[in-house]
């Protein structure tokens, strides 16, 4: 695309200019492989190009894209050249997830030790949000054991695609090296730092994309230019940062009352696995997916437990009725119910041999297992059959050929090989049951509409129940000029007419997602002030 075009695009809509460039990759996208440094320096030429027939604010928003470009270009192409020449890169596959699988699941483990010091303070839901620890590396600052968990999650997600790409055939294998041959690769954390940086840079272009971002040139402390990606309203991002953490906080009030009715199994069920875990063997752990039905039922009281809360506070009902070709969104709910007991009983034998395996915890801290076994437990324990329970539990593998679907918050069992995955616990429990009925439903192409118009008939019930409001029962639609309008939710409130004009969203767990539904939104404003005129 020419300066002539873009400039055609600018006169069109000059106030969304920079947005459309960027949201349709009219240049490019400078975080892709693809991406040269012939396609940087033809768009600095065509800014360099321009003359005084262009209006300035054009002029101003080429180089405002073109200084983005540049920066987040060099830094990406730099952190991934100096990752592709660590020595972690010559491992086999197998090796490089293990040992970040496992890097995960050893700071989890501290992090939890740490939450646990302070055992006896009151329990507010929201201490593992808090920023309370500081930081090694950086002086003066602080991070959450919340945030330090999900950060090396999507570090993780961002770099195994990449491994991936390099090498997916699981050919090689490591199955002898030992924990101290791996702790002897000395680059690893080398890897893992340009990893982040090349993920913080990744996420950067995200929000530069879908949120509102300005690029400006600054100055450090010591003098040197550095270009600085700022939000446009610091309010805004503070907003979205509280909300976050007031939705957190507002899931662990609305489920106290059903965990303190439930502590008595939870505890109980909890003790049971303590006492199981002593009595099986490290080198023997697989045996827990051979147990008995009774012993299964006893260990799992307290997932059983927890997840029936999640389906009272969390879930709405509707979404937990919609089918699939081989069952129900709950049957997803019962794989994750598995796998979360599983993953209790194992890390209770790992802790109980915690020390007596210092010398070989690579193998321990995130073991290999065969697909198989998983189906075929899952299969005998909840009454599915072979076939269902296969294209269930095949669901949760982080596949290479996964392309977008799923992120390890809902695919935890990473593919080591062909016909094996990696069971790691910590990752496991930390399986967020919301993104994952959305990314089913998602990846299955279920229709939200019946959730739509089911939520529609709560809310007038819900709304019917006052005497202040009266609720039209049945979905109203009118005739204009304008159109037919139909009207979800319609109903007068002393002498004022209410209009409800319900979307069915899913969560935004990225700035993409993030301006997809705020999108949505902003339909549903316009469809409001249209039905408003009709009335």
């Amino acid at each position: 695309m020419d300066i002539k075009e873009l400039y055609n695009i600018y006169q069109g809509n000059p106030e969304k200019f920079k947005k459309i460039v960027l949201y349709r990759n009219l240049l490019g996208s400078p975080i892709s492989y693809n991406y040269k440094d012939s396609d940087l320096e033809s768009l600095v030429q065509m800014i360099m190009s321009m003359d005084e027939k262009y209006e300035t604010d054009f002029g101003f928003m080429m180089m405002e894209l073109g200084l983005a470009y540049e920066a987040i270009y060099s830094n990406m192409k730099n952190n991934n050249a100096a990752r592709e020449k660590t020595e972690f890169m010559n491992y086999p596959l197998d090796y490089q997830l293990r040992a970040l699988i496992s890097f995960f699941e050893d700071q989890h483990k501290l992090g939890i030790e740490l939450n646990n010091i302070d055992g006896k303070k009151p329990i507010t839901g929201i201490k593992h949000l808090v920023a309370n620890v500081e930081s090694e590396i950086y002086p003066g600052m602080r991070y959450s054991t919340s945030q330090n968990s999900e950060n090396l999650i999507e570090l993780i997600d961002y770099s195994i695609p990449y491994l991936y790409y390099y090498d997916s055939n699981f050919e090689k294998t490591c199955d002898n090296l030992t924990y101290e041959q791996c702790l002897q690769c000395p680059d690893i954390m080398k890897f893992v730092h340009h990893s982040n940086f090349c993920e913080l840079i990744n996420g950067l272009w995200s929000l530069y994309i879908y949120k509102d971002y300005s690029v400006k040139l600054g100055k450090t402390d010591t003098d040197d230019d550095i270009t600085v990606f700022v939000p446009n309203s610091n309010e805004a991002s503070l907003i979205d940062f509280v909300a976050g953490i007031r939705r957190e906080a507002r899931r662990f009030q609305n489920s106290i009352d059903l965990l303190i009715s439930n502590q008595n199994r939870i505890i109980n069920g909890n003790k049971f696995i303590i006492r199981l875990a002593k009595k099986i063997k490290l080198d023997l752990w697989k045996s827990i997916f051979e147990l008995e039905l009774e012993v299964y039922l006893r260990c799992n009281l307290s997932a059983n437990c927890t997840m029936k809360i999640i389906k009272q506070t969390d879930i709405f009902p509707a979404y937990l009725r919609q089918t699939l070709p081989y069952g129900e969104l709950n049957d997803f709910l019962e794989v994750h119910e598995f796998l979360v007991t599983m993953s209790e009983i194992y890390s209770n034998i790992l802790n109980h041999n915690w020390e007596e395996i210092e010398h070989d915890r690579f193998n321990y801290l995130c073991p290999v297992v065969d697909i198989d076994l998983l189906i075929k437990s899952f299969s005998r324990l909840y009454g599915k059959s072979l076939n269902t329970a296969a294209k269930l539990v095949e669901w949760f593998i982080y596949y290479p050929q996964r392309g977008k679907e799923g992120d390890l918050f809902s695919k935890p069992l990473v593919q080591i090989s062909g016909k094996r995955v990696l069971f790691a616990p910590n990752l496991i429990r930390q399986i967020n049951i919301t993104r994952m009925l959305e990314q089913i439903m998602l990846d299955y192409k279920i229709k939200r509409a019946a959730i739509g118009d089911e939520y529609e008939s709560y809310l007038r019930n819900k709304l019917s129940q006052s005497s202040l409001w009266n609720v039209y029962a049945d979905k109203i639609e009118f005739k204009s000029s304008l159109g037919n309008t139909d009207f979800d939710v319609i109903a007068l409130f002393d002498n004022h007419v209410v209009i409800v004009e319900i979307k069915h969203l899913v969560t935004p767990y990225d700035p993409k997602r993030y301006y997809e539904d705020r999108q949505e939104i902003k339909k549903a404003i316009k469809q409001l002030k249209l039905r408003k005129q009709v009335l």
